[in-house]
């Protein structure tokens, strides 16, 4: 009987153990996008572009500057367009800059991206003001937005930032990957709202949200010796669009008393427009619903539970965004879903241990 006793005991409490965790376990919130890059075809309203195809590069203000002297001095320009892509050459940092009012649309360049002489990274500054002597007093690029690019042997890096006169320069976001080195397309959006996103041969790479400079003067490429730039084009409208809607507010784990209305009101945006919304249905959620705005409402009554809600809603294009969020259902006074999983582990771990006490001493009887 006492041999019976344990072989039944024994297998109870693994699973009393493994209900116990399970029933408390939170599960980790997801937050997905698609990556695929979709063909887009946005009408666009050019302001200006320049593919080099005929080797001048007049229309260009080009000079260096001397940063190992004191103070800094400017040179005249080392550039050139030979091959019919713009080249930066020589031994210093050279500027080329072209006229460019737009601060709202969309930037689009092919840049040869490799280790420039005595250096470590470049910069497109691709909405900027003019450039100025305060840029060499101040130690900045201007008051501007840029994409920056860092040659690594181990790891390439790419950066949207931002410069300021007041506040210095300010990195909003930052993408690695290992190969990032020879000819690459760049495109760079921003909506009125000041929403910015990159994109590196199509696919959404860096996104940041700034309004500090609302004007442009001049579009930059700056360097030492080596990378190049291609096919210029910049205009006044979001000419490209694969990246997906943006929630107004996080996601956040609901909690509703037993026998309680669910009301869940979710709010996303998107340049394209926002054109569905649609719960992922599983034997646990299919209680709820979202409408065309949405809001989420549940159907059935909600028993006492942790319901794992992931929600999806894609702009008119078909970018998808999807993220995740737990609705707790129960008494607020009391319920395993409200104490800390901490707590309910030691209280099982206790418990456990009382029974193995108690097995062990009738086992010796």
């Amino acid at each position: 009987m006492k041999k019976s006793f344990v072989k039944i005991i024994a297998p109870s409490l693994a699973i009393a153990m493994l209900i116990v965790v399970s029933f408390g376990y939170t599960p980790e919130v997801v937050n997905t996008v698609n990556d695929i890059a979709i063909s887009r075809s946005i009408p666009s309203a050019v302001v200006w572009s320049d593919n080099f195809d005929d080797e001048d590069i007049s229309d260009w203000q080009l000079f260096t500057v001397n940063h190992t002297v004191s103070p800094d001095t400017l040179h005249s320009g080392t550039s050139n367009a030979e091959g019919g892509v713009l080249r930066q050459n020589g031994t210093e940092w050279s500027y080329a800059g072209h006229n460019s009012s737009v601060a709202f649309g969309t930037w689009s360049f092919d840049v040869d991206i490799q280790d420039p002489f005595d250096e470590y990274h470049f910069t497109i500054i691709f909405s900027s003001e003019m450039f100025n002597d305060d840029w060499l007093t101040l130690g900045t690029i201007g008051e501007g937005y840029a994409v920056i690019f860092y040659i690594n042997p181990r790891e390439g890096r790419i950066e949207l930032g931002k410069s300021s006169h007041d506040y210095g320069p300010d990195v909003m976001d930052v993408f690695s990957n290992a190969t990032i080195d020879g000819w690459r397309n760049i495109i760079v959006t921003r909506e009125l709202s000041g929403q910015f996103y990159v994109y590196l041969e199509g696919n959404l790479i860096l996104k940041g949200t700034s309004l500090h400079h609302t004007t442009s003067e001049r579009f930059y490429f700056l360097s030492h010796g080596g990378p190049a730039i291609d096919n210029v084009t910049v205009s006044d409208t979001i000419d490209y669009d694969a990246a997906p809607p943006e929630w107004v507010q996080p996601l956040n784990d609901q909690f509703i008393s037993t026998g309680a209305s669910f009301y869940y009101d979710l709010n996303a945006t998107d340049y394209s427009g926002i054109d569905e919304w649609w719960i992922e249905y599983t034997e646990f959620t299919q209680m709820f619903v979202i409408d065309d705005d949405g809001v989420i409402t549940n159907i059935g009554n909600l028993v006492e539970w942790g319901y794992l809600i992931t929600v999806s809603v894609n702009d008119t294009l078909g970018n998808t965004q999807t993220d995740t969020f737990m609705l707790n259902v129960g008494d607020p006074m009391s319920g395993p879903h409200n104490f800390p999983m901490e707590l309910v582990v030691v209280a099982a771990g206790v418990s456990v241990v009382v029974i193995l006490v108690l097995v062990i001493w009738r086992t010796r009887k």
